[in-house]
C-alpha cells in the first residue's frame, strides 16, 4: 500500500543494502539514512518530517562555507611567510 501523500518514502537503491528517505520540503531531498535496517529508516523518516513539520532545521548545526573563506587562513599563512622572507637580509638569503 502507498504512503499518503506529502509523507515521504523510503527505498533501496539499485546494488545497496542501505535504506534512503525521499522526501520534500519545498524542495525535492533524498537522504541515505545510514541503516540496513527497514524499520530505523522509517523512524529516521518520520523524524525528518516532523522536523520539517515543527519547522526544526536538522542542518543547524551545519555551517556553509564560502572556498575563499576557508583558504583565508592559507592565504594569511602565506602573507606571514612572505614577510618573514622579505624581512631577511638580502645578503643572508644567498
Amino acid at each position: 500500500m502507498p504512503r499518503p501523500r506529502g509523507t515521504g518514502s523510503i527505498y533501496l537503491q539499485k546494488g545497496s543494502a542501505v535504506w534512503w528517505v525521499k522526501y520534500r520540503n519545498g524542495k525535492p531531498y533524498r537522504e541515505s539514512t545510514h541503516t540496513t535496517n527497514q524499520k530505523q529508516a522509517q523512524h529516521f523518516l518520520k523524524q525528518r518530517m516532523g522536523e520539517i513539520a515543527t519547522g526544526i532545521s536538522y542542518n543547524a548545526g551545519v555551517v556553509k562555507y564560502f572556498f575563499s573563506t576557508l583558504l583565508r587562513p592559507l592565504r594569511e599563512e602565506r602573507h606571514f611567510a612572505l614577510v618573514e622572507i622579505s624581512a631577511i637580509p638580502t645578503k643572508a638569503r644567498s
